[in-house]
């Protein structure tokens, strides 16, 4: 059906390349944990720049991004900083879509980055067990993913030295703030 029909054809094409892409990112993230810790490069980075390089990458979603932004320089590891980033915004724009908004937030501050979702929110006694490998929420478990991403990102801040404080509120939304000392 698919060969003899372009729409579906071009489709399903589109469909299997995003989700090689999305593995291949995934495989690269993993093996860029794999590192040892004397491997990781910390230099200077304008975390404005970074931010707005990362939100190039999603201006076409049906969630649009708005910032409150300025230049705050770290000395931090800026591979390892942009995936912590891609992971929560990626996890903020799907679960904004999944409660029905159009809307993100990311707000820097001297001290952290904030990414405020409009999501279904997580409930109290599971912010803690969205670090874990494979967990998925009741609520998540219809949307796309493996639950690996929070972990990654866990791990990643402890590699480049942030924390990441989770505030949720049920059927408003989350915030992930990203610390920095």
């Amino acid at each position: 059906m698919g060969k003899e029909d372009k729409e579906v054809f071009y489709e399903s094409l589109n469909n299997m390349k995003e989700s090689s892409n999305y593995l291949k990112e995934m495989v690269e993230n993993l093996l860029l944990l794999t590192k040892a810790d004397e491997e990781i490069k910390f230099e200077e980075v304008n975390l404005k720049e970074v931010i707005e390089k990362i939100i190039g990458i999603y201006k076409n979603e049906n969630v649009k991004i708005k910032t409150d932004l300025k230049d705050v320089y770290i000395n931090t590891n800026k591979d390892y900083l942009s995936i912590l980033l891609k992971v929560i915004i990626e996890n903020a724009i799907k679960y904004t879509e999944l409660n029905n908004e159009n809307e993100i937030f990311i707000k820097l501050s001297d001290r952290a980055i904030e990414i405020i979702d409009r999501g279904p929110g997580i409930a109290e006694e599971e912010i803690p067990k969205i670090f874990e490998r494979f967990y998925k929420s009741d609520k998540s478990r219809s949307t796309k993913g493996f639950g690996l991403g929070l972990s990654i990102a866990k791990r990643i801040s402890e590699k480049i030295k942030v924390k990441i404080e989770v505030i949720s509120d049920i059927g408003k939304g989350s915030t992930f703030k990203i610390k920095f000392s």
